[in-house]
């Protein structure tokens, strides 16, 4: 198998715990039905780890294009506008548009009625990545050696680690700094009712995420405002001390902007969840949404919530964007706790988790 398919039991991998797709087989009618037809079953099942989608080992073979042929895949609303080409996720392409000024985003974002809801979510990206497929696998899967599908996966996934280990320790440094805000008797009873609530894990998650700890999600915003800043700025790191550099005009390839349209039950909103008494400055200034749905062997789902892509011409003029200092302000109360915190665990651990956090 490559890196991207691997032999799947379902007696060896329980189907909820691993983010495994319930139905088996699953296969575009645009795909090459001649070959399909002719394929016997070997009764050997494999996973693509990408999204969960277990086949039989025969059918990902003899170029069955099991995802569709994107010229086949009938255009909808949105398809009809593409003028840079599509990307690709199974079973669906999605429009590829280059906005040249602030005025045709503008124009795009209206003429397509996407406004602000919790379901219509943007994500902005200096440079953009796709999944590593081997030729055999574009053609088995999609048809086409020129295939660009994007990639949306969670930081846990990319540097492998798991967050089981330090899950308790977090939530201690969390729930320490919220109880020091609680001076009222209401206040303690809503805080206590909040960490025991559903919500909390996923607002634990949502905080690592935008503090630069691995979580299992991917971080979004409601604000083209937001977007605009992280596709046009180039992050970079020594120790723990970070910048956000303006670099569209010295872009080789345009940056993107992804547009999502993703279910309420895969999303944190982090202003919805916050208890109102603490303000956790750098998720409240970015307007900080948390997708948390690509895990286990489903690890890219959040590609296939893109429905527009965007893609922003480096010589074009997209008005003011907003400043590193205002979405990363140097007094963050939060960003203080933790650092105090870790003088009080291991090292050892601390390095694992804590590498990635700038401040």
């Amino acid at each position: 198998m490559t890196h991207n398919f691997i032999s799947y039991s379902e007696n060896d991998s329980w189907n909820v715990q691993n983010n495994v797709n319930s139905s088996k087989n699953l296969i575009s009618p645009f795909c090459n039905e001649k070959v399909v037809k002719q394929i016997h079953p070997s009764y050997e099942d494999i996973i693509d780890i990408n999204y969960g989608f277990v086949y039989d080992k025969n059918l990902i073979c003899n170029d069955s294009v099991v995802y569709g042929y994107s010229d086949l895949i009938p255009d909808s609303f949105l398809n009809k506008y593409s003028n840079y080409g599509f990307l690709r996720t199974p079973f669906k392409k999605v429009s590829r548009v280059i906005v040249n000024n602030r005025y045709e985003l503008e124009q795009v974002l209206r003429f397509f009625n996407i406004k602000k809801s919790r379901e219509v979510l943007f994500r902005g990206q200096n440079v953009e990545y796709y999944v590593s497929r081997t030729e055999i696998e574009k053609l088995n899967l999609y048809g086409d050696l020129n295939v660009l599908e994007p990639t949306l996966t969670s930081s846990c996934v990319r540097k492998n680690i798991s967050l089981d280990d330090f899950e308790v320790n977090w939530s201690n440094i969390v729930q320490l700094f919220l109880h020091d805000l609680v001076n009222t008797k209401r206040r303690k009873n809503d805080l206590e009712k909040f960490i025991s609530s559903l919500h909390f894990p996923f607002f634990l998650m949502s905080l690592a995420q935008h503090y630069g700890l691995p979580s299992v999600g991917l971080d979004t915003t409601d604000s083209i405002e937001i977007a605009l800043f992280f596709a046009t700025h180039k992050f970079s790191k020594i120790d723990t001390h970070y910048k956000y550099e303006y670099n569209l005009p010295s872009l080789d390839f345009p940056p993107v902007i992804y547009i999502l349209l993703t279910e309420i039950a895969h999303q944190t909103d982090f202003y919805y969840v916050c208890p109102k008494y603490v303000k956790f400055l750098r998720p409240n200034l970015q307007s900080a949404k948390f997708i948390h749905s690509g895990w286990g062997y489903n690890r890219n789902r959040s590609a296939t919530n893109i429905i527009l892509a965007l893609y922003l011409n480096p010589k074009g003029d997209f008005g003011i964007i907003p400043k590193q200092s205002e979405l990363f302000p140097k007094n963050d109360p939060f960003i203080s706790h933790i650092v105090e915190m870790l003088n009080y665990i291991d090292k050892a651990v601390v390095d694992k988790y804590f590498y990635d956090m700038y401040y």
